[in-house]
């Protein structure tokens, strides 16, 4: 399988720890990919290339965080049929299809969530993947990050979050 990083880290950790229980054979790569305008669905590019086994007429499967837009799925797609797999397939822990600007194949779904959501190491701009749990936002992500950056440096670090932002 393909950890598709930072995002899916902990959702791969979790998968390869099923796959040793089960005593399933698998080698693992990576890949870290990001838009190059920030937050905004932009153009993306490969920050870290593929790291891992030849994919040459081999089944992969890409494990991702969440898919909401499809547009970094779609472009993994074309990235990695460039290398000629037999077979790709993606799973997702979360998948936003209210969300969705590009019909993208999705073999498995882990659950379907609405809104905007950070925790369990899904972030915004690289904030909030240390909360536990799923969290919704209530506000909009770029007021969130101002509040955060303004309060920042006078609080204290939580050591636990609230249920909701």
């Amino acid at each position: 399988y393909i950890r598709v990083n930072n995002g899916a880290a902990y959702f791969a950790d979790e998968f390869e720890k099923g796959l040793i229980q089960n005593e399933t054979h698998f080698e693992t790569g990576s890949i870290r990919v990001r838009s190059m305008n920030g937050s905004d669905q932009g153009e993306l590019e490969v920050v870290d290339k593929y790291k891992g086994p030849d994919i040459t007429g081999r089944k992969i499967v890409i494990l991702e965080d969440i898919v909401d837009s499809g547009t970094t799925i779609e472009f993994l797609l074309k990235h990695f049929s460039a290398m000629a797999p037999a077979l790709i397939e993606v799973i997702a822990l979360y998948s936003k299809p209210d969300d969705r600007k590009i019909d993208v194949p999705l073999e498995d779904v882990g659950f379907d969530v609405f809104g905007f959501v950070v925790g369990s190491n899904l972030d915004y701009d690289q904030l909030y993947r240390e909360l536990k749990g799923l969290q919704l936002v209530r506000f909009f992500p770029k007021t969130i990050k101002h509040i955060y950056d303004f309060f920042r440096p006078k609080m204290p670090i939580r050591k636990t979050s609230p249920s909701t932002i």
